[in-house]
């Protein structure tokens, strides 16, 4: 059988055609690989870049990385690439590897995000502010007097006068108007330790047998006692309630020295101890201050009876006026809320007195340290 030829062209043609490509690209090198251009992270933002928590509390960060092919990705819990966080000042807050951030004390840090491998960061500023001061009920009623025990605001209580802790996280409540000793957990779990609501008296005994005539200060020392200033005597209660009279006597005002009874008060208002067992005592209208050891012996600390006044110096030669409040330190110093004068003594353990803060009959609310105060004053009454 006899082929056209003529027929057969376009075939061939089409044949040859593929010969020839297949030969120009078997004529390039084909061991070179497709160039690809690499993405690379170019940048990082870290929000927010300023911002301020109070100590105690938590912020988020987040870090946003810009790469070179224009795009963004947020890194902050990406592995790839992976972000390590840190704090410049790891005092003042700390923060994980998630971004979180947490304040610890006061001050200014820079929190910094960086790229593991690649040296690219980014940084915000974090200022860590004091908690504000806040106010919560922690035990009785607002507006209602009462004398229940009971927890938080099913307690009550009637014109409390005193407070004071002891190492374990109880307070103790002079509960005036009660004429009651009451125990405050830190729960806010609130009993009667000593005396009967609505019972006023000064008799000594356990629990609710003991009586108080008009409950004011209240302080505590490292055994677990409780010392109560009680109208014109002060009072001790052990840690399971028995009351006894330490030192003065019931229904007399006066300002002898002297062990237990024989000594007198003239309506003491604050009391103190300090480590050695010993109790302080202003007695308020005598405008003296009362040292009455654990054997219950009274002396005069610093003032003189019946004498009021401001002047510093030793001993007797020191007066107050009205003095309502006292407090002790680990050195044997006493510190004294000398109302009727509107400052702050300081009483050494050897009856030195010095004025720490104020001016005496100045009133005002200026700080400052004493220095400035008294300029102050003195400016007053050269106005005056």
């Amino acid at each position: 059988m006899t082929t056209n030829l003529f027929h057969r062209v376009p075939s061939l043609c089409s044949l040859l055609l593929a010969v020839a490509l297949l030969g120009s690209c078997a004529g390039e090198d084909s061991s070179t690989p497709l160039s690809i251009a690499p993405v690379t992270l170019l940048s990082i933002d870290v929000t927010p870049a300023t911002s301020t928590v109070p100590a105690g509390a938590t912020l988020q960060f987040t870090a946003t990385g810009t790469f070179s092919n224009s795009t963004t990705q947020d890194l902050t819990s990406t592995t790839t690439p992976a972000v390590t966080w840190t704090s410049s000042v790891v005092g003042i807050a700390t923060i994980n590897e998630n971004g979180l951030a947490t304040g610890i004390a006061t001050g200014v840090t820079t929190i910094t995000a960086t790229s593991g491998g690649i040296d690219t960061s980014g940084s915000g500023t974090l200022t860590v502010t004091t908690l504000p001061p806040s106010l919560a009920l922690f035990a009785g009623k607002i507006g209602g007097n009462g004398n229940a025990d009971g927890t938080g605001a099913a307690a009550s209580f009637d014109g409390p006068a005193g407070v004071a802790t002891d190492s374990a996280g109880n307070v103790y409540v002079a509960d005036r108007s009660n004429y009651t000793i009451r125990k405050i957990t830190s729960a806010g779990v609130v009993t009667t330790l000593a005396g009967t609501a609505g019972v006023p008296g000064s008799y000594d005994g356990t629990g609710a047998a003991a009586s108080f005539q008009n409950p004011r200060g209240v302080a505590t020392d490292s055994a677990g006692n409780v010392y109560v200033a009680d109208s014109t005597t002060i009072r001790k209660i052990t840690s399971s309630g028995v009351v006894t009279t330490l030192a003065g006597r019931a229904g007399l005002i006066g300002t002898t020295d002297g062990p237990g009874a024989t000594a007198l008060f003239d309506s003491p208002y604050g009391v103190a101890a300090d480590s050695a067992g010993n109790v302080y005592v202003a007695d308020a209208f005598n405008s003296t201050v009362r040292k009455v050891t654990s054997a219950g012996v009274v002396t005069t600390l610093a003032g003189t009876a019946d004498v009021r006044g401001s002047a510093d110096g030793t001993g007797a030669a020191a007066s107050f006026n009205f003095p309502t409040g006292v407090a002790t330190d680990s050195a044997g110093n006493v510190y004294v809320a000398d109302s009727g004068n509107r400052t702050i003594r300081k009483v050494t353990s050897a009856g030195v007195v010095t004025t720490l803060a104020g001016t005496a009959n100045v009133p005002g609310s200026t700080d400052g340290t004493a220095s400035v105060r008294r300029r102050t004053a003195a400016r007053r009454t050269e106005v005056r």
